[in-house]
């Protein structure tokens, strides 16, 4: 069974303790069915990779540790989630995951796959793709003289892709749950900063 499912880097989470976080590997699929501890890693995540970029002339508001660890991403005028798409056929083990220097709200890249313009998919490694008769075969790293290779036809792959909006999109509707929790000031805001982030629609307030 091949799946594709989107994937966000989640660096190491030494001495936080704002708010619960889960032990995951490098890349944590995102979905709906994450627990709040997961849910709270992913936005770890991105809140740390924003933490450099907060706009000029604002400063993070004093004595809410919360609020200051997300005043970058809040503020950044472009966020980041770090990550991509995983192709896997449970089959065969073999699998093709995002590289280096990716971000995850790219993934609609994919669908020039389907039409045989390729997209950008990261380095070290550095996934690849080639449209032959309706088939999209996807090599693991074309720097790699050995790389394996994973086939999928065109209809499937467009079926997969639908179904990662459909994890992202559910994976923003757990954070609202979970930002009215943790951070309740800014719940709002750190909903739509992750859907734009991840390129889908901001969720119509409940």
């Amino acid at each position: 069974m091949i799946t594709l499912r989107p994937v966000l880097e989640v660096p190491g989470d030494e001495g936080f303790a704002l708010w619960p976080v889960a032990q995951t590997g490098w890349f944590l699929p995102l979905d709906g069915s994450l627990s709040p501890a997961e849910i709270g890693s992913a936005v770890m995540a991105v809140a740390k990779a924003c933490s450099p970029r907060a706009a000029e002339g604002s400063p993070p508001p004093a004595g809410d540790q919360v609020e200051a660890f997300l005043h970058g991403m809040l503020t950044a005028q472009r966020v980041s989630a770090f990550g991509g798409l995983s192709l896997e056929d449970s089959l065969t083990g073999v699998s093709v995951d995002p590289g280096c220097c990716l971000a995850l709200g790219e993934w609609r890249g994919w669908f020039g796959l389907l039409e045989g313009t390729g997209a950008y998919l990261g380095h070290s490694p550095s996934p690849g793709s080639e449209l032959v008769d309706g088939v999209v075969r996807m090599t693991a790293d074309t720097e790699e003289a050995d790389s394996p290779t994973l086939d999928v036809p065109v209809a499937d792959l467009r079926r997969l892709l639908a179904g990662v909006e459909r994890d992202l999109t559910d994976f923003v509707g757990a954070v609202s749950d979970w930002a009215a929790h943790h951070a309740p000031s800014r719940a709002s805001d750190v909903v739509a900063v992750l859907a734009r982030a991840l390129d889908v629609p901001v969720p119509s307030p409940s």
